[in-house]
């Protein structure tokens, strides 16, 4: 039986044929295996009670990649539906998630989709389309590097400058209270690769450290991230 847990957020999908599943990469359970720690994985059909559980009862918190964030939530409209694939039940959900996780001081990481709903959940905001509302182009799924601030989070595992992976349209615009900025795009330093809370247990990174260990890293410029995850939840 493996003592340490991980709660894990996914995506409700619902298929051309009408059929709703859900969604999370396949890559944490191989992340699991290696660092030897129970995924459970959180729909939103859990209890207040269930989750609070879970939270007294785990490690901490992974919210993972999916659709965008209802710009509504940081006072903006989906103009010219530049927001896709939003989720409303999601983002509500995610938000019990952040206060119930964050009641009991346990960690919690943000995933692409994750940091900016935790960015939003702070009082941040959004790009709703980097290439359109910074006027650049920033082409998906395409590695690039990013700066590291040196006494953040990932300024103390890995090299000043680190290459990592890009599966995202949106980013954070403004960051939300208390929350400090611990990467930045190497070419577009406007862009936040990553932040973490000044005082709390919560980080974020907006490229996807879960498709970057063992395996993955098949090309000599990504980074092993198995020690980023160590380091958050406190695994030896």
């Amino acid at each position: 039986m493996r003592e340490k847990s991980i709660v894990i957020s996914g995506q409700k999908k619902v298929s051309e044929a009408g059929i709703a599943f859900y969604r999370v990469l396949y890559s944490f359970f191989e992340l699991s295996a290696l660092l030897n720690f129970r995924p459970i994985f959180v729909s939103g059909f859990e209890s207040a009670e269930e989750i609070d559980y879970l939270a007294k009862n785990s490690n901490g918190l992974i919210l993972s990649g999916g659709g965008d964030v209802n710009p509504q939530l940081y006072g903006e409209e989906n103009t010219d539906s530049l927001s896709i694939n939003i989720e409303d039940e999601r983002d509500a959900f995610e938000f019990q998630l952040i206060d119930t996780f964050r009641s009991h001081k346990k960690a919690i990481l943000g995933i692409c989709r994750g940091s900016q709903i935790l960015n939003v959940y702070f009082g941040g905001s959004l790009y709703q389309d980097i290439e359109k509302c910074l006027n650049i182009e920033y082409p998906y799924n395409t590695n690039h590097r990013i700066t590291l601030k040196p006494d953040g989070f990932l300024g103390k595992l890995f090299a000043t400058d680190i290459t990592v992976n890009s599966l995202h349209h949106q980013a954070i615009k403004d960051l939300g209270q208390d929350l400090v900025a611990v990467a930045r795009n190497s070419t577009y330093p406007d862009i936040i690769e990553a932040f973490q809370h000044s005082s709390e247990k919560v980080y974020a990174t907006q490229w996807h450290p879960d498709l970057m260990f063992s395996d993955y890293v098949k090309e000599s410029e990504f980074k092993d991230m198995l020690p980023l995850f160590r380091y958050i939840f406190d695994f030896d």
